[in-house]
């Protein structure tokens, strides 16, 4: 209660709407994903999924692009 308090006697009604309004917009947004975060980890949207690459797939690309690219410098004598 003391909190509610100082925030009315030190802020402005707008501040404090601008403030509420923002962490009751980010709360909603962020705690909304948290079903389906635990739905995709239990495996229940796995038959919903369209992407093909997984994270490791898209990892190895990256570091074999790295390893082409640097045979490609030491190919043509350049210090990367």
């Amino acid at each position: 209660m003391w909190l509610m308090q100082y925030l009315v006697t030190h802020f402005s009604d707008f501040q404090l709407a601008c403030i509420g309004s923002f962490l009751l917009h980010e709360s909603v947004f962020f705690l909304s994903g948290l079903p389906f975060i635990f739905l995709e980890r239990q495996g229940f949207l796995s038959k919903y999924k369209i992407q093909v690459y997984s994270l490791l797939i898209i990892y190895l690309l990256q570091v074999s692009s790295m390893y082409a690219i640097i045979a490609l410098c030491d190919g043509l004598n350049m210090i990367v």
